[in-house]
């Protein structure tokens, strides 16, 4: 979801990036699923991930403006509230992509020209 306010030339635009809970191996049962035992080869301990939200934050502003020049000064933070993936979340990137992010709060900043 995408919440962007703009006036004159301030723009600023809130990200809410969300990922659902999903199954690690499709072969294997954790608990809380159908036909989970700890005594079963295919019974694992952990099998879901949690769902996450993350916010990502940016602004940027004209400082500059003749005809279609444009100066703009723009930043941004992804991942604002610094929020950590679960503590297994490496098994999701190892087994083909990871929805969560492993590095934290970063930060961008620089100036745009349009000649």
């Amino acid at each position: 979801m995408n919440i962007t306010y703009a006036l004159d030339g301030l723009v600023s635009n809130l990200q809410l990036r969300y990922t659902s809970d999903i199954r690690a191996d499709a072969t294997m049962i954790g608990p809380g699923q159908v036909g989970y035992s700890p005594t079963l080869p295919n019974s694992v301990n952990i099998n879901q991930f949690p769902a996450q939200i993350y916010a990502d934050l940016s602004e940027s502003y004209d400082i500059w403006t003749d005809n279609n020049q444009v100066v703009t000064l723009y930043g941004n933070v992804t991942n604002l509230f610094d929020k950590d993936p679960p503590p297994f979340a490496f098994v999701a990137f190892i087994t083909g992509g990871d929805p969560y992010d492993l590095l934290g709060r970063s930060y961008k900043a620089g100036v745009r020209f349009k000649f």
